[in-house]
């Protein structure tokens, strides 16, 4: 059993690396590190980019505005976005 991504999955992960290399600043905290209305910010901003950008309903048909992709890219870009940071308790 081959359990390697096939070449269009491996392009869409490089593709989806290229992007949050290019969007998110090295040593990001996270959304925890954020008090509650900065991250309420950054969150509206960073949607935008998302939808700005096709990450946005990814699999969603595109007759209804989505990227009409796969439930394996979706898994891809989840897998290989940045994790939210908690708060430390100091």
């Amino acid at each position: 059993m081959d359990l390697a991504f096939s070449s269009e999955a491996e392009a869409f992960r490089a593709h989806v690396r290229a992007f949050l290399a290019a969007h998110v600043p090295a040593g990001w905290p996270g959304m925890g590190a954020l008090d509650g209305d900065e991250a309420h910010q950054f969150s509206v901003r960073w949607r935008k980019v998302l939808a700005d950008n096709g990450f946005i309903g990814i699999t969603w048909p595109v007759a209804y505005g989505g990227g009409g992709r796969s439930k394996l890219d979706q898994i891809i870009l989840a897998r290989n976005s940045p994790a939210p940071a908690s708060r430390s308790a100091g």
